[in-house]
């Protein structure tokens, strides 16, 4: 069973009621605006860098995958940090010890406002608390944000990879669409993620997934997943829908893909975020309005 969000895109974040199974999270206005769960709370008033306090979980040895699907229609960065954690608590609860939002996830796909959204890169204090979730809870997570280029004279479309260990890399999208050349920048680097068991993730954003040299080469570097973090409308969906699986059963290698539901600039994200195994087969998807994490166990190749 899929764990949805529900979700109204006109609400604002504080004032939606998350149904999450049998425990409802409400956002409320208060002087410390953060969420809270009644049994037991998902945030400590108490905790100063605003990580969830414990709850039982034992990780396995097996990858498991959170792979969340956001919209990110919020104007205020807080409110978007806090979905964030959200929607990290709910994957955590699922024992994900691998959690992969779609691109650009913290500021939603904003070309042309994207140089005045961008970061400074994956130290930046203001994604902090990614880095606190990942030493507390011993996993890993992948976000979508603009980053100032080194030169500071462009910004790349990147994710931002936080570790238990404490370090932070950051993976600049290699292969740019034309339609994003007059904005970003193209990163030069391919980035893979190592899980404690010696999986190897290959990360891809958006455009360069469908790329057909791009997969084959994270395949040919040891990968045995390959991670998409996507900001696509119905015919980008529709296109990556019906490509995925032969990549997928050509490479004999499991795809992950995370979508954006909700408007951007100039297109509405279409959602669907997908599992296909390493035969192509879709184990997993989402509609195109919801919230939520699909949880993909790799070892077993099965998602819920």
């Amino acid at each position: 069973m899929m764990r949805f969000l529900a979700a109204h895109l006109h609400v604002p974040v504080r004032a939606r009621t998350w149904a999450l199974g049998r425990c409802y999270c409400q956002y409320a206005p208060s002087a410390t605006p953060w969420p809270r769960r009644p049994r037991p709370p998902l945030f400590s008033s108490a905790s100063s860098s605003r990580v969830p306090v414990s709850w039982p979980r034992q990780l396995g040895t097996s990858t498991r995958i959170g792979v969340v699907q956001i919209n990110p229609n919020h104007k205020e960065l807080e409110d978007r940090i806090v979905l964030h954690q959200m929607l990290l608590g709910l994957a955590l609860r699922q024992e994900c010890n691998l959690i992969l939002f779609p691109e650009l996830s913290i500021t939603g796909y904003k070309p042309e406002q994207a140089k005045f959204l961008a970061f400074a890169g994956p130290n930046d204090a203001r994604v902090d608390v990614f880095a606190d979730w990942c030493k507390k809870y011993g996993v890993h997570v992948v976000v979508g944000a603009p980053m100032i280029s080194a030169d500071g004279r462009g910004v790349h479309i990147s994710a931002f990879i936080f570790h238990p260990d404490g370090s932070r890399l950051s993976y600049k999208k290699r292969f740019l669409h034309e339609d994003e050349v007059p904005f970003f920048l193209p990163g030069d680097t391919q980035a893979y993620l190592t899980m404690e068991n010696g999986d190897k993730a290959g990360l891809a954003i958006c455009y360069e997934s469908l790329l057909p040299e791009h997969p084959a080469e994270v395949r040919s570097n040891g990968a045995n997943v390959y991670l998409t973090s996507v900001a696509k409308h119905e015919d980008g969906i529709k296109r990556a829908i019906e490509y995925f699986p032969e990549i997928a059963k050509l490479h004999n290698m499991p795809i992950v893909m995370a979508n954006l539901v909700g408007p951007c600039e100039d297109f509405v994200n279409a959602g669907r975020s997908s599992v296909w195994s390493s035969r192509g087969d879709l184990l997993a998807s989402m509609d195109s309005i919801n919230e939520g994490v699909i949880v993909f166990d790799l070892d077993a190749s099965k998602a819920e």
